[in-house]
C-alpha cells in the first residue's frame, strides 16, 4: 500500500510539474540615432603678405598658413556653408575679404580643389558632400579655407584679420 501511495504521490507531482505548456513572450530593445553633423576642430589661419602685390594678404602665401575644419558626420551627405563676418575681420579702408574651400584628400592628403570660385563678400560659399564621383560624405572631412584681405591700394601698414563663418548642416 506504502508503495501505492508513493507512487500515486509521485505521478501526481509529476503531472503537476509538468502540467501546461510553456509561454515565449519577445522583449526587444530600440534606439534612435539622430542625424548629426558637428565641427570637430579648427585650426585658426595665418595670413602672409603677397610679394609681388602689395594689396594683398592671404593664407596662400609665403608664410600664410590656411585655416582648417574638421567636419563629422554620420550621413553620407552634408552641406557646408562659409559666410564671411566682415563684422569680425579687421580690413583695410575700402578693402574685402576672398575666400575660397578646399578639401583635404583622404588618400593622398594633398588639398583638392573643390571647384569652388573665389567668392567675395558678402557672398556664401557652399560646399555638398559627396562632391561629384565621390564615395562619401562628411564624414571625417578636413576643409581647408583661403581667405584672402584685399586693399584698394598699396595696403596700409597695420594688423588685419580675417573671419568666415563655418555653418554645417546633415
Amino acid at each position: 500500500m506504502k508503495k501505492l501511495i508513493s507512487s500515486i504521490a509521485i505521478a501526481g507531482l509529476s503531472a503537476l510539474s509538468f502540467a501546461g505548456t510553456a509561454a515565449a513572450v519577445p522583449v526587444g530593445s530600440s534606439g534612435t540615432v539622430p542625424t548629426t553633423c558637428a565641427i570637430q576642430s579648427v585650426v585658426p589661419g595665418i595670413l602672409g603678405p603677397n610679394r609681388t602685390n602689395a594689396n594683398e594678404l592671404s593664407t596662400k602665401y609665403t608664410g600664410g598658413v590656411p585655416a582648417a575644419v574638421n567636419i563629422l558626420c554620420n550621413t553620407t551627405t552634408s552641406t557646408v556653408t562659409i559666410t564671411p563676418d566682415v563684422a569680425a575681420s579687421v580690413l583695410p579702408p575700402g578693402g574685402f575679404l576672398e575666400y575660397q574651400i578646399r578639401k583635404v584628400s583622404a588618400s593622398t592628403g594633398i588639398y583638392a580643389n573643390l571647384d569652388t570660385p573665389n567668392f567675395k563678400q558678402p557672398e556664401q560659399a557652399s560646399y555638398t558632400t559627396p562632391p561629384a564621383g565621390a564615395a562619401t560624405g562628411a564624414r571625417g572631412d578636413i576643409l581647408r579655407i583661403d581667405t584672402e584681405v584685399v586693399a584698394p591700394g598699396v595696403m596700409p601698414p597695420g594688423t588685419y584679420s580675417s573671419v568666415v563663418d563655418v555653418t554645417v548642416t546633415p
